[in-house]
């Protein structure tokens, strides 16, 4: 089964989300931006400078959350990621997950890092540095990308 193991650096984080954003996060963002405006103008039945620059507060807060939040939960802990028949495994400290090949969405090589995406857009983020050789990388992403081909 092949297996990694690596440290993220909190920059990784912050790089991968900045990718992440410009490919799929921004209409989250935007919604996170409307919504609160339009309900603040809802609940208060008119659309008063007041009424927009509240809701305009409230959807920039949420959207400063969404972006803190991975780096929030960031932990600087080693990481040992193993793959198998059955999905990926993380462990990080006493800490292990799990995650069937059902619920992955993608695994791309993309700005120097392997990327296991789920389905509801968490990801492993695994900086290239974390293998001996680009075979072994190579192996490591072909066991992934065959499971999710498959159906796994």
């Amino acid at each position: 089964m092949p297996s990694v193991v690596y440290a993220l650096r909190r920059g990784e984080i912050w790089h991968w989300y900045k990718k992440a954003w410009r490919r799929s996060l921004w209409p989250f963002h935007a919604f996170l931006l409307v919504m609160p405006l339009g309900l603040t103008c809802l609940l208060r039945r008119e659309m008063d400078v007041a009424s927009i620059v509240e809701g305009g507060i409230l959807g920039i807060l949420a959207c400063g959350v969404m972006i803190a939040y991975p780096q929030m939960r960031y932990r600087s802990e080693v990481r040992t990621l193993i793959l198998d028949e059955r999905g990926v495994r993380g462990v990080r400290g006493k800490t292990d997950y799990f995650v069937e090949w059902a619920k992955i969405a993608r695994v791309e090589h993309q700005d120097g890092y392997l990327v296991i995406t789920e389905r509801k857009l968490n990801a492993f983020i695994i900086p290239m540095r974390a293998f001996a050789s680009e075979e072994e990388k190579a192996a490591f992403l072909d066991f992934a990308e065959n499971r999710i081909s498959q159906g796994i």
